[in-house]
């Protein structure tokens, strides 16, 4: 019975933390429709669109092979980026930032842990894995909450896992064809629209920005300085 109970408390937790590390997608995307009024027709169809936005994301996430294959000096802000040095088999970006409550004078208090790491063979986007790590310094908690998609370019996203543990318990893990998702209790599909798509657009973004920056600085060091020092004279 406990068991039972722990589970959707858990389940809570993984998606508030997720939604409290992603940045805002389209608005008129992420409202979607009132899902509590939907038939269960309708919520078919809701979820066939998520997983095409997904899908499409994914396909954006692919082109990203590219960073295998050259020196990355330069990522964005409060990012790190690394690769697989050995078999060149997955890149990955982690994005940090830190948890300040007002009582602290708007100090830190705790970090938030942001990695996504993608998997290639050949070109070929193959696996997409997601963790975040929170820790609260102050509440002496620490979540870690992890997403792998096993097949980032089907059609449908049942097959996601996602885990979270609480203070490096033993994680709770549900894939996403097991999640409930009923009319009056769509999980799945809020799990989809405002949590992962939100987590790999952000991803997409930064990695993005990744690859921007290479060919922007990343032979030019020269015309760099030059042009950051005549910026510095414009006052």
């Amino acid at each position: 019975m406990k068991n039972k109970l722990l589970h959707p408390i858990l389940a809570t937790c993984l998606l508030l933390v997720f939604v409290n590390s992603n940045y805002a997608i389209d608005d008129a995307f992420k409202a979607g429709k009132d899902t509590s009024l939907q038939e269960s027709e309708e919520l078919k169809k809701t979820e066939e669109a998520m997983d095409a936005k997904i899908k499409e994301i994914n396909e954006k996430l692919q082109r990203f092979s590219i960073l295998k294959n050259i020196p990355v000096k330069y990522t964005p802000e409060r990012t790190t980026f690394a690769k697989d040095e050995k078999d060149g088999t997955y890149i990955e970006l982690q994005s940090y930032s830190f948890i300040p409550l007002a009582f602290n004078y708007g100090k830190p208090v705790g970090s938030r842990h942001k990695t996504m790491r993608l998997y290639y063979s050949g070109d070929t986007l193959s696996k997409v894995e997601s963790e975040i790590v929170e820790e609260n310094f102050h509440e002496q908690t620490k979540y870690v909450s992890k997403v792998v998609d096993p097949n980032p370019l089907d059609a449908t996203s049942i097959d996601i896992e996602i885990s979270m543990s609480f203070n490096n318990g033993e994680p709770y893990k549900v894939v996403l064809e097991k999640m409930e998702n009923t009319r009056t209790n769509p999980l799945r599909l809020n799990f989809k629209r405002d949590v992962y798509i939100p987590h790999i657009t952000y991803f997409e973004k930064m990695f993005r920005f990744t690859e921007e920056f290479q060919k922007r600085y990343g032979t030019n060091n020269d015309i760099v300085a030059i042009e950051t020092l005549k910026r510095s004279l414009q006052y």
